[in-house]
């Protein structure tokens, strides 16, 4: 025998090739040999899976074998035995394909690491490489003569012998082909396994034989019982470790110096996040079980692109979780940070979270970039010549905030509109009207118009009002009312005199400006006689109240109508009101009317 006792798969190989050249055999015969041929190349491929090492070690057994079998048929060349020098040269030939067969299962089984089709692509180029690498060989050596040699020598015998097992082990590496291209999906299937460590559970339950009655009914569904069971185990994995992946962010986070204020709310945002991202785990590991660990590139896509939405709108909570706790942190502190900043730098945040989301999509969904954003800066004029209008907003939101001209809360008038204002956003300021309706106005237009802030008082919100009083009223009684409204309003503890104190609120100013007028500070107060009217002497009384709350000042200026009516009473005068005298002068029909 050739190659007996070197290596079992071999021999085993040539002891059935050698029983199918048997005349007598039966077709039963052939189909159990065709089987067992099978079973052979099975366990031969799955036992170098296991353990790689066997490769190189066979390569290493080979290429000793040849370094002695090149010198043993270069002294066979030098004797005149020309069945010797043919052994010897099938024999050298034998075990270059044998070494060329182990190289070429090296390195199909070294590109197992590759993704499924570059793995296909490579195990064909081994193939074609091989096969050409085997032509080449036996093109070079034509042994027809001696097998129709006739002779009863023993070197004759032993030659033809040879010839027969050199045929053999060029069958068993063409049927390694068919082998190889045919069962290359379960070859890649179990080098995964292999990767997890499963490959010898997985070969056990395939060969067992519930396994194998199991692997016949769900073989239609391209399913076995390792897929099954790995599948559900991911399943249960994924959805045991939800509370548990839960638990250990709350402990690192509230182990955390940084994130342990915010630990609680972080783990709240996050919480629903976190369980669609398990589960599109599991279900990605799912479909790549089922797929042998090929999943195409749609699916792959899919899920990394769910991988990006989830991420982001994790991040995206976990940014308005930190940012509420710290709005209620600074309103607590009596900071002089502006909500209108903070709410404005949250919205960019925000936008740039989904803007890094939106690119992570595009990136995993095969788009470049590079050429994207280069296009961008192309076509940068177009996009702001369409978007002329968001710039415009945009850029009215900053100077609103820059010149601080209004703020959250604040009652103010823009052209018609009228309101307290509710927020200012990135595009719009949003106004509650008093009649309860929201109006937003774009801010590019704000920027542009005329604001009143009615809010921007410090002290004093002005009450004016003319008294018109009759014509027949004494000056006396005027003039002394007017000297007891005006010491009225002067003692009155809610309207501002020239005495009343205020508290400066904002740091010294770099401006040259009157510090008064530029915080809304009025403490003016008038009563005179103003003008004859039509049909009234009209008095001027013109103060300011201290509170600007608006219902403060509607109870402060009610106050100071009843003292005003009291004196008014007090000093017998009377309001005047529109009237019509008419004159009739004797002997004249004319009537003069006077309104």
């Amino acid at each position: 025998m050739l190659y007996g006792g070197f290596h079992p798969y071999v021999d085993k190989q040539i002891e059935l090739e050698n029983r199918l050249r048997e005349g007598n055999i039966s077709q039963e015969g052939v189909q159990k040999i065709a089987s067992e041929q099978y079973t052979l190349y099975m366990s031969y491929i799955e036992e170098l899976l296991q353990d790689t090492e066997k490769i190189d070690a066979q390569k290493e057994a080979y290429d000793k074998k040849l370094y002695i079998l090149k010198k043993v048929l270069k002294q066979s060349k030098k004797r005149d035995d020309r069945y010797t020098v043919a052994k010897n040269e099938l024999n050298y030939n034998a075990n270059r394909i044998l070494y060329l067969h182990v190289d070429m299962l090296k390195n199909i089984f070294l590109s197992l690491d590759l993704d499924r089709k570059t793995f296909e692509k490579k195990l064909a180029d081994e193939i074609a490489a091989n096969q050409q690498a085997v032509d080449d060989i036996v093109s070079g050596n034509d042994y027809q003569w001696l097998a129709r040699a006739e002779g009863e020598s023993e070197s004759l015998k032993d030659a033809q012998q040879t010839l027969r097992d050199f045929q053999t082990i060029l069958e068993i590496n063409n049927d390694t082909y068919s082998y190889l291209a045919r069962y290359s999906k379960r070859i890649y299937r179990l080098e995964k396994y292999q990767q997890y460590h499963l490959l010898s559970f997985a070969l056990f339950l395939d060969h067992s034989k519930i396994g194998t009655k199991i692997n016949d009914i769900l073989e239609p569904y391209d399913l076995s019982v390792i897929k099954v069971i790995l599948i559900a185990a991911s399943m249960l994995f994924f959805y045991f470790i939800h509370p548990l992946a839960y638990g250990l962010i709350s402990f690192l986070l509230r182990k955390a110096g940084l994130f342990r204020t915010y630990a609680r709310e972080i783990i709240e945002s996050m919480k629903e996040p976190l369980g669609w991202l398990l589960l599109s785990i599991g279900l990605n590991l799912t479909v790549d079980i089922y797929s042998d660990f090929d999943m195409s590139r749609g699916n792959r896509t899919l899920f990394e692109i769910t991988y990006t939405v989830l991420l982001t709108l994790a991040l995206y909570r976990i940014v308005n979780a930190v940012a509420s706790i710290r709005i209620e942190q600074i309103k607590s502190s009596n900071t002089a940070i502006k909500s209108e900043l903070i709410n404005v730098a949250i919205k960019i945040v925000n936008a740039l979270v989904f803007l890094i989301g939106i690119l992570f999509s595009l990136r995993f969904a095969g788009v470049d970039l590079t050429t994207l954003l280069s296009g961008l800066g192309i076509g940068g004029f177009a996009i702001a010549l369409a978007a002329r209008e968001t710039l415009s907003n945009f850029f009215g939101t900053v100077s609103i905030l820059m010149s601080d001209s209004y703020s959250q809360g604040d009652w103010i008038v823009v052209d018609q509109d009228e309101g307290t204002v509710v927020e200012i956003g990135l595009r719009v300021t949003t106004l509650r009207t008093f009649d309860n309706a929201i109006v937003s106005i774009p801010n590019g237009l704000i920027a542009n118009q005329k604001i009143k802030n009615w809010n921007r008082r410090t002290l004093g919100r002005r009450i004016k009002m003319t008294l018109s009083l009759r014509y027949d009223s004494d000056p006396a009684a005027i003039k002394a009312a007017i000297a007891d409204i005006r010491q009225m309003l002067r003692s009155h503890p809610d309207i501002t005199t020239d005495k009343t104190a205020y508290q400066l609120q904002q740091q010294k100013s770099s401006k040259l400006v009157s510090i008064e007028d530029s915080l809304g500070v009025k403490r003016n107060l008038f009563v005179y006689l103003e003008s004859f009217s039509s049909s009234s002497i009209d008095v001027l009384v013109y103060c300011f109240t201290k509170k600007t709350d608006w219902g403060l000042w509607l109870e402060t200026r009610e106050d100071v109508m009843y003292r005003i009516m009291e004196i008014l009473r007090t000093h017998s005068l009377e309001f005047a009101f529109p009237s019509l005298s008419l004159y009739h002068e004797e002997g004249d029909e004319e009537l003069r009317v006077k309104s």
